[in-house]
C-alpha cells in the first residue's frame, strides 16, 4: 500500500511548531523512524491577516518540507458578490457583532471552514498528490493518506470531532494529532516557539472547551 504524509498547515502557533518538528525529524513513526512529509498544505482564503502571510513566507524559507499554497477563491470577493466560490449561495463567515447593552462582542456561526479551508486541501491531496482524476473514486485499498493536524492538548475534545469528520468525509485519510499525543499545551508551545521563530507567531482564539489536565483524556 502506498502511503502519503501531509501536514495541514494553518501557519498559526500549533501547526508552525508541528512543521518545525517535522523539519527537524522529531516526529517518529511506530518503528522510531522520522516521518518524512510529502508536503504541508496551506489553504489560503485570500483574506488572511498580513502577519500570517509574512510568517508563511518565513516558513517557506526554512528549507523544511515543501509547502503548497492552495485556494478555492478570495473569501472577501465572494462575500461582496453574495456567492460562494462555485457561484452558489454564500457560506456564512464568522462575523463579530456588538449587541446593544452588551460590551462583549459576539460571533456568528462559522460555515466557511469546509469550503475555503478543507476542500482545497482535500482536492490537492486527491488530484495533485495521489493523482486521482476529478469525480473518480479514491483507490483507498491501495493508498493511505496520513494527515497531521496542529491541535494542542487544550483542544483534545475538538480533535475527537475532527477525527469523526475525517472518518465520515475522507475515509481514505487518517487524522493524527502529534501535539496531543505529546500532551503539549498551547501555552507551552508558544514558549518553545520563542526560541525557534525570530518574530511573534500568528495566533488565533482557541475554540476548544475547558482545558484538560495532563494525564487525562
Amino acid at each position: 500500500m502506498k502511503e502519503y504524509h501531509v501536514l495541514n498547515l494553518g501557519a498559526g502557533v500549533q501547526s508552525t511548531y508541528l512543521y518545525l518538528l517535522f523539519a527537524k525529524g522529531e516526529i517518529l513513526d511506530e518503528e522510531g523512524k522520522p516521518i518524512v512529509l510529502d508536503c504541508a498544505i496551506f489553504a489560503d482564503t485570500g483574506e488572511e491577516p498580513l502577519p500570517v502571510y509574512e510568517h508563511l513566507q518565513w516558513l517557506q524559507a526554512q528549507d523544511g518540507p515543501e509547502i503548497w499554497v492552495r485556494s478555492k477563491g478570495v473569501l472577501g470577493d465572494d462575500l461582496m458578490k453574495g456567492e460562494n466560490s462555485d457561484g452558489g449561495r454564500f457560506a456564512s463567515v464568522p462575523f463579530f457583532a456588538k449587541v446593544e447593552g452588551n460590551d462583549s462582542p459576539g460571533m456568528t456561526r462559522r460555515q466557511c471552514s469546509m469550503e475555503y479551508k478543507i476542500e482545497p486541501i482535500v482536492k490537492a491531496i486527491r488530484q495533485e498528490l495521489v493523482g486521482v482524476l476529478p469525480r473518480k473514486w479514491f483507490p483507498k485499498k491501495d493508498v493511505c493518506v496520513h494527515q497531521y493536524i496542529g491541535m494542542s492538548f487544550d483542544e483534545c475534545r475538538s480533535a475527537l470531532r475532527v477525527k469523526k469528520n475525517f472518518a465520515k468525509n475522507t475515509p481514505w485519510s487518517t487524522a493524527h494529532f502529534p501535539l496531543i499525543e505529546m500532551e503539549l499545551m498551547r501555552s507551552e508551545i508558544i514558549e518553545k516557539l520563542k526560541g525557534l521563530v525570530p518574530h511573534e507567531t500568528p495566533s488565533a482564539e482557541l475554540t476548544g472547551s475547558k482545558q484538560p489536565e495532563k494525564g487525562t483524556t
